[in-house]
């Protein structure tokens, strides 16, 4: 392992050299692989499917991988070209750039029988819970994003999708936390109301991640300024 951490950098600059070598074409064919959260996979894929300036560009896109070391381990492979998520890396190799700044939102059924249009702090503690497991901190949505920590509440049940727990919350009396994003993109198909919570939660930054070996390719960069664009 230490070997490999030695190596890396000599071996990143011989592949800076060979890429800088080509030069980047919009009309030749380019796949490019992204890892993206839901939130910003349900915004960039259809913007990108409708952008009229790809050339012969195309990128693929998949879940973010579920832990540091398994999606460090897929930029380093070259397994993909950057990911997007919620929060930085903690290896000094890769870089780390805000991409996308979002709120948290509370949503319910429009229907729920006891909550209508906004929710107390009380009323956010006696309801039951559809959770978020967050892929990568291994915390729930809203305890990771509070500014002072939550108390225990009641969780009828977990889910790893925020559109899957959104379905739920529609066919039930629980209340559940999502990005704003999502929340207004959604929220009148699954019939949900948005509700402005009753605590104090850190902005949700969505950051671009890409190994820094790649910071002056020219079909790198393209990607990173068409995300930035696509993103809005």
């Amino acid at each position: 392992m230490r070997l490999a951490d030695d190596i890396e950098p000599a071996l990143g600059s011989v592949y800076s050299a060979l890429e800088n070598l080509k030069t980047f074409d919009v009309q030749s064919l380019h796949l490019f692989k992204v890892f993206a959260n839901e939130p910003m996979l349900q915004r960039l894929l259809p913007r990108v499917e409708s952008d009229l300036s790809m050339g012969q560009c195309s990128i693929e896109f998949h879940l973010t991988p579920n832990d540091e070391e398994q999606l460090l381990h897929q930029l380093s492979l070259q397994k993909a070209d950057l990911a997007i998520d919620v929060g930085g890396l903690s290896s000094q190799s890769y870089e780390s750039r805000p991409f996308f700044i979002d709120q948290l939102a509370l949503v319910c059924s429009k229907k729920h029988p006891r909550i209508q249009g906004q929710i107390t702090e009380q009323q956010y503690y006696c309801e039951k819970h559809i959770a978020i497991q967050l892929r990568r901190s291994h915390q729930y949505l809203a305890d990771y994003m509070a500014i002072e920590g939550l108390e225990q509440r009641a969780i009828a049940g977990e889910c790893n999708s925020l559109l899957s727990m959104m379905a739920l919350l529609a066919k039930s009396q629980c209340i559940g936390a999502t990005t704003m994003s999502l929340a207004e993109e959604y929220a009148d198909s699954f019939g949900l109301q948005i509700l402005t919570p009753p605590f104090s939660f850190e902005q949700v930054t969505h950051r671009m991640l890409w190994h820094k070996r790649s910071n002056e390719h020219e079909a790198h960069q393209w990607l990173r300024q068409k995300l930035q664009e696509l993103v809005g």
